[in-house]
């Protein structure tokens, strides 16, 4: 009754219905305002804590610190609730391939035959010296209880010679539907990994189990003198060496134009990502060039493409890392001998592999053949400065820019 009287003479001043309208809505206003005021005196003369709405609504009367706090302050980073990758798979369809694939053995000069006969006979058209060393199988042939294959060159080999390999299930990148608010990538780690609780804290076991090449988010970085923490849960925090990471707001070189189609592989991190001007459409990880067969960091553009090239050769005086890869699908050069293409025959995507190329997966091979003409621009860098710039590095290249 006292807090009625308190608003009469404002209500008199009214004059008519509208009065009467007025009064309840006023009257609910200051009492809102009251209780509002009332709360954030509580919080601090008697340390009470906001609820999450009330501090995400009314941050500056509320207590700096608290669970609530927290919880806004997750609410912020895009944890609660945590909003995904604006992504859709890859098309599975485009990992088929129209042929198999196979493997010899690292001790084997595999002999290649212009007939099933002739192999039954022993009669030889050529062989390779040993090394890493696959085929692709177009055909299977089966002869007085022995096998044959023939390769996509047509030629015929002994399946006493060859293993045949797996190529499905690989994994695949991300067609991006907008640009993604913060970095994102993959885990990296064979066995999965259990995130720690904290920035250098030992693995959680109570908390979620990642598999290799699950999709993650980074929502806050936390970096030591030696090491680099990135959070991608509430309470979930994953060393930097265990994840891909792509970055949306890498920069774009200025010898490429705004508005055109460009490419961007990043060294350190073995990611890849695909812009359409300023807008990323595909995501995806990498393997490239070991030391010694660097992938050179520069801008170049797409040269030529190939659906299927039978890639070999070797570096070394001795040949000891000769290799002799059959039918390399979806091939784009851009940089004298190093390519962006399609691989079959390594489960070793977010690391250092190649001779130089750049692999990806089988699908987003086949994806960035389709969507990328020739003459798009490709920004190959290295964040880390750890990649070999000068040109001595490369005098084992052949071929011209």
């Amino acid at each position: 009754m006292l807090m009625m009287k308190k608003f009469l003479p404002l209500i008199k001043i009214i004059p008519g219905k509208t009065a009467w309208i007025l009064a309840p809505v006023l009257l609910i206003a200051a009492l809102a305002g009251t209780t509002i005021r009332s709360r954030a005196e509580a919080a601090e003369s008697e340390g009470e804590l906001c609820t999450v709405e009330m501090q995400m609504e009314n941050p500056d009367l509320c207590a700096a610190e608290g669970p609530a706090s927290q919880r806004v302050d997750y609410w912020q980073k895009g944890l609660l609730p945590q909003r995904g990758i604006p992504a859709l798979p890859q098309d599975p369809a485009l990992a088929l391939l129209d042929r198999g694939y196979g493997r010899v053995g690292g001790d084997t000069e595999l002999a290649f035959y212009a007939s099933v006969d002739d192999a039954v006979s022993g009669r030889k058209h050529h062989s390779l010296i040993k090394g890493f060393v696959y085929v692709s199988i177009t055909q299977v042939i089966t002869q007085d209880g022995s096998t044959f294959y023939r390769t996509g060159e047509g030629w015929i080999v002994r399946g006493d010679e060859v293993t045949p390999i797996s190529t499905s299930n690989q994994f695949s990148g991300l067609v991006l539907t907008a640009n993604p608010d913060r970095p994102f990538g993959w885990v990296i780690p064979y066995g999965g990994l259990y995130p720690a609780r904290a920035p250098g804290g030992p693995m959680d076991q109570a908390a979620p189990y990642y598999r290799r090449y699950t999709p993650v988010q980074i929502f806050d970085t936390f970096k030591t003198e030696k090491e680099t923490w990135y959070m991608i849960g509430i309470n979930q925090w994953v060393l930097q060496t265990q994840v891909g990471v792509v970055f949306p707001d890498v920069a774009r070189p200025a010898e490429i134009p705004a508005g055109v189609k460009w490419i961007s592989v990043n060294l350190f991190e073995q990611t890849l990502s695909a812009f359409d001007g300023d807008r990323m459409v595909l995501a995806t990880l990498t393997a490239s060039g070991t030391p010694g067969f660097w992938t050179r960091p520069g801008v170049f553009h797409v040269k030529k493409k190939y659906e299927m090239q039978t890639m070999s050769g070797a570096f070394e005086p001795d040949k000891s890392d000769y290799y002799y890869v059959g039918d390399v699908p979806w091939v784009m050069y851009y940089d004298r001998d190093r390519a962006i293409h399609g691989e079959y025959w390594h489960n070793n995507l977010g690391a250092r592999h190649s001779h130089g190329c750049v692999n990806v997966p089988v699908a987003d091979g086949r994806w960035l053949f389709d969507w990328a003409p020739e003459g798009t621009w490709v920004y190959v860098f290295d964040p880390s400065g750890k990649t070999p710039t000068d040109e001595a590095s490369y005098k084992n290249d052949s071929g011209q820019d």
